[in-house]
């Protein structure tokens, strides 16, 4: 019966899928505008295999610290560390929500890269408060080309081209380790970085990038974009013909594709050491994200810690308790040095 059910869970999957081409059916489809801009894409790749060191950032705060029930919050902001000559100009500024317990001081932080078409903290603040009242602190990110950092020029969230995709990734992932760093200069010493889908991707790559311990978490997340865009269910939102006809070379584009990604996947990324805890939680019917996914991180990384829920990757986004009690084990496990 369990397994039936688990079955039925993931077949919500193909129901989102079919709701969200019904309800934003006005909308283009992904990669509307096709490849894009080499430039920005090589940019990334490469950042991508120099895993250098993360860039120092100077934080502005838009405000003082408001106080809500069992936490408080304050918005932050600071200039996006790379890729300046490539992003437009709406997402050079980066910016952040930190939520923290009412009277706590140097309590653990998780960072939250957003999810993938999330606009704002809305979606992740319910896992924060939830955190918050037990004594973990969060800052909540906003994607490039999401929210405030969306260009003039995308009239929705659905993006133009296959070169602002990778943009977005890696800009994400720049940011979310410049902040880790950030954290850990304010004192902060037992730190995290999770996500959900994409944003588990970005976690990931930050989390391992990183040149102290910090705790990875990510539920339903992909290791790289062919997962997603030629294998999963989300091929079906991509404009192909498009992509084919503007990516600057013959042959078949679905492989063109995969090249990018393969270049950017988490298994190009070093093992993580032991004393850092990686969890990662999988769906056992995910339609966007293969059982494959996981089972190549299994063997890629031993030491992560493989974590299984009934149903789809939708069911899954929507079963925080499992993903707030991954975060608690995390820190437990995780070996923090100290802060010189």
């Amino acid at each position: 019966m369990h397994k039936i059910l688990s079955y039925g869970l993931g077949w919500l999957d193909n129901g989102y899928f079919f709701l969200r081409n019904r309800i934003f059916s006005n909308e283009p489809p992904l990669f509307y505008e096709g490849w894009g801009a080499n430039a920005a894409i090589d940019a990334v790749k490469q950042r991508f295999d120099a895993r250098d060191s993360a860039a120092d950032i100077q934080v502005e705060w838009e405000g003082d610290w408001i106080v809500a029930d069992g936490y408080r919050y304050r918005d932050g902001k600071f200039r996006s560390p790379f890729y300046q000559e490539h992003l437009p100009s709406e997402s050079l500024m980066a910016y952040f929500r930190m939520m923290l317990p009412t009277c706590m001081e140097n309590c653990p932080i998780v960072v939250h890269p957003a999810t993938t078409r999330e606009n704002g903290y809305k979606g992740r603040e319910k896992n924060a408060r939830t955190l918050a009242k037990a004594g973990i602190g969060s800052v909540l990110m906003e994607n490039p080309f999401r929210g405030r950092r969306r260009p003039a020029c995308q009239p929705t969230a659905t993006l133009r081209k296959l070169s602002d995709f990778v943009l977005l990734c890696g800009a994400a992932i720049e940011e979310s380790r410049s902040l880790l760093l950030w954290l850990r200069r304010q004192g902060y010493q037992r730190l995290a970085v999770v996500g959900i889908s994409k944003g588990g991707y970005i976690a990931s790559v930050a989390g391992i990038l990183s040149s102290f311990p910090v705790a990875i978490v990510t539920i339903v997340a992909p290791h790289n974009g062919i997962v997603v865009f030629v294998d999963g269910l989300t091929s079906g939102l991509c404009d192909w013909n498009k992509l084919k006809h503007t990516c600057g070379e013959r042959g078949d584009i679905s492989a063109r594709m995969q090249s990018v990604f393969n270049a950017t996947s988490l298994e190009r990324l070093p093992s993580p050491i032991p004393d850092r805890k990686v969890i990662l939680i999988g769906a056992r019917h995910d339609r966007f994200v293969s059982k494959a996914s996981y089972e190549t991180m299994r063997n890629h990384w031993p030491h992560a810690e493989i974590r299984w829920l009934p149903g789809g990757h939708v069911s899954s986004i929507v079963q925080s308790r499992y993903f707030v009690s991954a975060i608690h084990d995390a820190f437990s496990m995780t070996i923090f040095t100290l802060i010189e």
